[in-house]
């Protein structure tokens, strides 16, 4: 036996006895519904997606203002050693 949603997928003439009217209806709206239900899932992934990628995104960007502070450190200290050497003459 078919269900509602399968009735409702067929094309129907005049003559046609395969279901009722509310039988076709219903089954529409079952599958309006199961789209629905359907693109809902599909936005909750990209939701969670994109606060992972916001995450990586932020974690990267400290890992790198970290990295850039310490060359900026590394490279005073370097400066720092030169003048020092500058000022013994070597």
């Amino acid at each position: 036996m078919a269900t509602l949603k399968d009735v409702s997928k067929k094309e129907y003439s005049a003559g046609d006895e395969d279901g009722t009217f509310e039988e076709i209806q219903t089954g529409c709206i079952q599958r309006i519904a199961d789209a629905a239900e359907k693109s809902c899932l599909d936005r909750e992934k990209l939701e969670r997606d994109y606060k992972y990628v916001v995450g990586q995104r932020n974690r990267w960007r400290d890992i790198a203002e970290k990295n850039q502070r310490q060359l900026s450190a590394t490279r005073g200290v370097v400066t720092k050693l030169k003048n020092k050497l500058a000022k013994v003459g070597i």
